[in-house]
């Protein structure tokens, strides 16, 4: 059966909509627990979950609140239960098909540890057109249109480095893997565990990415992570970026010279000059690697990257969660 993790922080104007989209899942009778986590101090979530009785959901009062990252440590420990556990931000909603979507994946590729579906960015009440699936394709070693892509334990990393592949709330898990991979919550990363947490799965099996949008990310003035300054940011994904290479045992020279070699292959120009470009842009990717390689070793990487790097000089990335 299937547990439902819904972290939650005062956010009581939300939680309807997140909750109103499971209730409308296809697969609603697959669902056996529903775990809603007030850690915000606010108990009207108490009331906004009484509105859904016909639903299986444990309320659970955080008193006093603790950390985000406090937060998702207790919640491991607390709530994984059941064959497949899924995961639902407050400020996020599910689609009618998601979790149904998920379950197929996950029954038809029995080695996978985690499915993760596309989804859609909002602003306010505007959908924000991005190109959300690239990391996957690019990882995935650019597929054609396909259901579901899968995803390597390497092919993950490589994803990863570029940049976040699955959104928290577009994870489903089946919960063994999780538990084992639930230690990357006690590293200390704050900003960045999402990719951290999909590279330890990756590690327990092969990683789903279904290609349907099933899932709306919310992105508005009050998430948790924008208390982390640029500078900060950029330095806890380097950071991950080491964690994650130091975690598949490979060296970078291999890590370097499987990247650019997938860059190379992506099958449209346009697509793989901005892969290039956002590569080359964020500190935590190319420049990264460079910083650990020897220019004389690995010739490959710095004749991709040294004129690339003069030509998109100067951009800067946004930063967001």
């Amino acid at each position: 059966m299937v547990t439902v993790i819904l972290p939650t922080a005062a956010r009581a104007g939300l939680l309807p909509i997140a909750l109103q989209s499971i209730a409308d899942q296809a697969a609603l009778s697959k669902i056996s627990r529903i775990f809603v986590s007030e850690n915000g101090g606010d108990r009207a979530s108490e009331a906004v979950c009484a509105d859904f009785p016909w639903l299986p959901i444990t309320y659970v009062f955080r008193d006093p609140a603790v950390t985000p990252l406090q937060h998702a440590q207790l919640m491991m420990k607390e709530f994984l239960q059941g064959e497949v556990t899924f995961i639902l931000h407050d400020d996020d909603w599910w689609l009618p098909h998601h979790v149904e979507n998920a379950l197929a994946a996950l029954e038809a590729y029995p080695d996978a540890a985690a499915f993760g579906a596309n989804f859609a960015i909002y602003q306010g009440s505007k959908i924000r057109y991005e190109d959300t699936e690239i990391p996957a394709w690019f990882g995935a070693n650019f597929p054609p249109a396909a259901p579901v892509w899968r995803l390597s334990t390497t092919n993950v990393l490589l994803a990863s480095i570029l940049g976040l592949v699955v959104h928290y709330s577009c994870m489903a898990v089946r919960t063994e893997a999780l538990r084992a991979s639930a230690y990357v919550f006690d590293l200390g990363n704050n900003f960045d565990n999402d990719r951290m947490i999909l590279c330890a799965l990756a590690q327990q099996g092969a990683l789903l990415f279904g290609m349907e949008f099933t899932v709306g990310i919310r992105v508005h003035e009050v998430r948790d992570t924008e208390r982390f300054g640029q500078e900060e940011r950029q330095r806890q994904l380097a950071e991950t970026t080491a964690w994650m290479v130091g975690l598949s045992r490979k060296p970078w020279s291999l890590i370097a010279s499987l990247f650019v070699q997938r860059l190379a292959l992506c099958p449209h120009e346009k697509t793989r000059k901005e892969l290039i470009r956002q590569a080359i842009i964020r500190p935590w990717c190319l420049p990264e690697m460079a910083r650990h390689l020897d220019r004389n070793e690995n010739k490959e990487f710095f004749a991709m990257f040294d004129p690339a790097k003069e030509k998109f000089a100067g951009e800067k990335v946004v930063l967001e969660r």
